[in-house]
């Protein structure tokens, strides 16, 4: 295995690890719901409050990332995340569980632009559109193994252990990223810093510049809008169902929180089904028909 797919491998588990760290409570709010007698209402706001610290620190982490380490920076977001995963299982109220679950949220956004500087900074050209299409698949391995996980663990000893084993694998998985990649750099040449200094040297005068950079952030800022709707849609599907299937059918929460597992597949069908079509229209040298309008 050479030196690129080895990196990735390290990049996959850090984020796979990260949604393990976020998904076990959508996993186990049944649970928590049944078990503790909260409210649904009040169990959802604990993942509301999640997705408030998560959004605004991407905008704060984007801005970090070109100044900071992005391998100090990912260690420092799963390290934390883990902290608050194994706080959880101490926690008696949900007021308390709002307030660390947003930390974690908060933690986790430290950790996706750093990853997608270390893909441009490491991989070549070639590799980096399939690397950030097939980081996509750790979403649905981690539900995929967290909603079992938490319906056996629910079943063996309640919710609570459920976050003492998620906080213990991230914990673990961000000593192995500190040691992983400080050993893979050594594999790396030194480089001429990061692509966003040399892309802006090749724009040449500050009018350009400002140019370019207006239209990448209205772009950007559009991607970003419709990723958030896309990201809300799917996470509350998949943090509901279990709660909608055992509240409405009167089904046991471990059933229901196993048979949630399988709705990730649909997602990440349509990761590479969009991959596909791009692929065969670049092959095909397709482009838009243009507007004389």
């Amino acid at each position: 295995m050479n030196k690129h797919r080895l990196l990735f491998l390290l990049c996959w588990i850090a984020y796979f690890s990260t949604y393990i760290g976020r998904q076990n409570y959508a996993a186990s709010m049944s649970e928590i719901i049944a078990a503790e007698g909260y409210l649904n209402r009040t169990c959802g706001l604990v993942g509301t409050g999640f997705f408030i610290t998560y959004g605004l620190g991407q905008i704060i982490s984007g801005f970090l990332g070109d100044r900071f380490s992005p391998k100090w920076m990912i260690f420092t977001g799963i390290f934390l995340s883990s902290l608050s995963n194994l706080s959880m299982c101490f926690l008696t109220s949900p007021e308390a569980m709002t307030a660390v679950w947003c930390v974690n949220g908060a933690a986790q956004s430290m950790t996706w632009s750093p990853l997608l500087r270390i893909f441009s900074e490491y991989l070549p050209e070639k590799e980096q559109k399939t690397a950030c299409v097939n980081i996509a698949t750790t979403y649905p391995a981690a539900v995929f193994l967290i909603y079992p996980l938490c319906s056996f663990l629910i079943y063996v000893s309640g919710w609570r252990m459920v976050f003492l084993v998620s906080g213990g694998f991230m914990l673990a998985v961000s000593l192995l990223w500190a040691s992983g990649f400080a050993w893979l750099e050594r594999l790396y040449p030194e480089r001429e810093g990061s692509c966003t200094r040399k892309s802006m040297d090749q724009y040449g005068t500050n009018t350009q510049c400002f140019r370019v950079t207006g239209n990448l952030i209205l772009l950007l800022s559009l991607a970003g809008f419709l990723l958030t709707i896309q990201g809300a849609l799917r996470d509350g599907v998949t943090g509901w169902v279990p709660s909608y299937l055992s509240n409405t059918y009167e089904v046991g929460t471990f059933i229901t929180i196993f048979a949630t597992a399988f709705l990730p597949f649909i997602n990440l069908f349509g990761v590479y089904f969009a991959n596909l079509i791009y692929r065969k229209g670049r092959k095909m040298n397709w482009k838009p028909r243009p507007s004389y309008l």
